[in-house]
């Protein structure tokens, strides 16, 4: 986790899209529950109270699995690595064709006081090894273009004082760790790596509406993240896909995802004991 200012200066600015803020425990489900199912692109989704699957084909053995790959991550717990417990709370935000992308929730104890990292993370499930980045799908220079049109963008560019980069990279580089929003512009904050850290929303006059998840700024409003939106052209190669997300009929977007799974969300502890 990153390094974060102790203070802040400047005015608030209205946000694209701003959520409550989180609570650092996930809400417990009944054992055996099964919260969706879907079928998309030869992809069988499966999302319990314990993991998140993707399986291909007819193979019996899920291609992917959340809990599988969180557990690789975090390796074997150490006496000696500084917490006293850590939790991840992950649900699923959209499946399109083999594009799952679903939140995190990272929360850890062991400090001065609790703390956490909130994320989306999306792949595709045929080929998971691969770092996916909204480069692979869309145009950087129509992406470029749509963060630039975005209000939280062009106060953060106007008010640092900061012109426009010619290249998508070069506006990441300069967005990555400015803060905005609250009393004194500092309660989010963009990440370095915002083009990984994405899911797809709904689709409108023929567009994917992509969300980004933008976490907290200062240590202050941890727990706290909001969403910064975008619409892009739907890739050709990828236009069944979106249509049938989107429609429900193979697959699912964030529109639909965040109200099958409202209050529902799986946990993960990783070391010590979950309250």
């Amino acid at each position: 986790m990153r390094t974060l200012a102790l203070f802040c200066t400047l005015s608030g600015v209205l946000l694209t899209a701003q959520l409550p803020a989180q609570t650092p425990t996930a809400k417990r489900a009944k054992p055996g529950s099964v919260f969706w199912t879907s079928k998309a692109d030869g992809v069988i989704y499966r999302w319990t109270e314990k993991d998140l699957t993707a399986t291909v084909g007819a193979a019996g053995t899920p291609s992917y699995s959340v809990a599988h790959a969180l557990k690789k991550e975090f390796g074997k717990p150490e006496a000696d690595n500084g917490y006293s417990s850590y939790e991840v709370s992950f649900q699923p935000l959209s499946a399109v064709g083999s594009l799952l992308s679903y939140e995190r929730d990272d929360y850890w104890d062991g400090g001065a006081h609790p703390s956490g990292n909130e994320s989306f993370v999306t792949l595709d499930v045929r080929n998971p090894k691969h770092a996916l980045k909204l480069t692979d799908l869309f145009d950087a220079a129509q992406i470029r273009q749509a963060l630039l049109s975005d209000p939280v963008v062009q106060h953060v560019l106007t008010r640092d004082r900061i012109a426009p980069p010619p290249t998508l990279n070069g506006l990441v580089k300069a967005l990555a760790i400015k803060e905005f929003g609250g009393d004194e512009d500092c309660k989010y904050g963009f990440p370095e790596n915002l083009l990984s850290d994405f899911a797809f929303h709904h689709i409108e006059n023929g567009k994917v509406a992509v969300r980004f998840l933008i976490p907290h700024g200062a240590e202050i409003f941890r727990f706290q993240n909001t969403q910064l939106g975008i619409l892009l052209p739907v890739p050709a190669t990828w236009k069944a896909a979106f249509s049938q997300a989107a429609n429900g009929s193979a697959g699912a977007m964030m529109a639909s995802l965040q109200k099958i799974g409202k209050d529902k969300k799986s946990s993960l502890v990783l070391q010590g004991h979950a309250e």
